[in-house]
């Protein structure tokens, strides 16, 4: 009777064992899963920031830019996020018609050498961030700690937009949408609530 009480003992335990390990296996390939949504982290060790963005099925596709010296001098990268759906229907289009592409998620990098302040900056660089054409009010945030403007322009798409200057660079982020229903509107949120500096 002691024996099979022992036994029935050490198949708890080994049960219990193993439930712990398979429980631990799941957290952690469901650590960037989201309401079943993957995410990937981009890291940029140049520019000292990172964030993440929904990669899955139905999320982004991520291209980087070197801008040429000719669109502007302080403009050192972009980041361009694009829905896979977006970017599978430009892949299978003919490359010779030309139209307008679909709205993206976009973090561009410039010169900040003097940190100046955001609102100084674009003061001085209006039409980086379109803003002959805002709508509404410019607003005071907060992302990652620092000081931000936010704002919505109007253009192809209405973007919202979001700057801010930290470590001699300013960061400017924006998400164009086609309405307040589209998933660019909520992912932008999510990856500038994602933000962390390196």
């Amino acid at each position: 009777m002691k024996k099979y009480f022992l036994t029935i003992i050490g198949l708890i335990v080994l049960l219990g064992v193993g439930f712990y390990a398979l429980n631990s296996y799941m957290y952690s390939e469901k650590q960037n899963d989201t309401e079943g949504q993957k995410f990937s982290t981009y890291v940029s060790e140049v520019y000292g920031f990172s964030f993440q963005y929904r990669a899955g099925g139905d999320g982004y596709v991520r291209e980087e830019v070197v801008p040429s010296l000719q669109e502007d001098q302080d403009l050192q990268h972009i980041v361009v996020l694009m829905l896979k759906s977006d970017y599978n229907t430009l892949q299978e289009e003919a490359r010779d018609i030309t139209r307008e592409g679909p709205p993206t998620l976009n973090i561009a990098i410039y010169n900040n050498p003097q940190n100046t302040p955001v609102d100084e900056w674009v003061d001085a660089h209006p039409n980086a961030v379109n803003r002959d054409l805002v709508l509404g009010t410019i607003t005071e945030d907060i992302v990652a700690g620092e000081q931000a403007l936010r704002m919505k322009t109007d253009g192809l798409y209405v973007t919202n937009v979001a700057l801010v200057s930290h470590r001699g660079y300013i960061y400017l982020f924006t998400g164009g949408f086609i309405d307040e229903n589209s998933p660019q509107v909520r992912d932008f949120e999510y990856l500038l609530s994602s933000v962390t500096w390196e």
